[in-house]
């Protein structure tokens, strides 16, 4: 039986703070440019100030945008079978191909911390038989948090996610 006819399933979505974080910071820098443009005395960084402000307004209105485009999705099981980032107004206008991963084993590689704390953090590197998804975000979860909520979607269609090393992917002939 065909699966190809089914809409995607969300497995992973964005927290709603993490939305509201971005757009409020983007839309807090097109004010502090605006406000710059307006305080400086002279033209020429006054222009330039200005110019930051519209780049921070379009940010900010791409911000929502997507959002309200992907509703917060970040990772989606499609009919085919693969897990797939959905892409964004930008990569769509740039004709960026979209990251997913196939397999019905698909490994999860936790990836080096930052020394900062960001909201995103941490990130994970989905592998799977041909591509990867790579840093993923998690939003403050743990990765047996985020493979525990994701594989009880994802078990009863066939798909699992598995921690690294306990899938064993062939290497060809170079590997014998």
């Amino acid at each position: 039986m065909s699966v190809a006819w089914m809409a995607p399933v969300p497995v992973w979505k964005e927290p709603e703070w993490a939305s509201i974080l971005r757009g409020g910071v983007r839309l807090v820098l097109a004010i502090f440019w605006a406000t710059a443009a307006v305080v400086v005395p002279w033209k020429g960084p006054a222009l330039i100030f200005a110019l930051f402000s519209l780049v921070a307004l379009a940010h900010t209105a791409l911000a929502v945008a997507n959002r309200m485009k992907n509703h917060g999705v970040l990772l989606q099981l499609m009919g085919s079978g693969t897990l797939e980032w959905p892409r964004s107004l930008q990569e769509q206008w740039l004709r960026r191909p979209a990251d997913w991963v196939d397999g019905a084993a698909i490994e999860v590689i936790p990836m080096d911390p930052i020394p900062l704390r960001a909201p995103a953090a941490p990130h994970v590197t989905l592998s799977g038989d041909s591509h990867e998804i790579v840093r993923l975000p998690l939003y403050r979860r743990t990765m047996v948090e985020f493979m525990e909520e994701v594989n009880a979607i994802l078990a009863p269609r066939g798909v699992a996610l598995v921690e690294q090393g306990t899938v064993r992917k062939p290497r060809g002939r170079e590997g014998d």
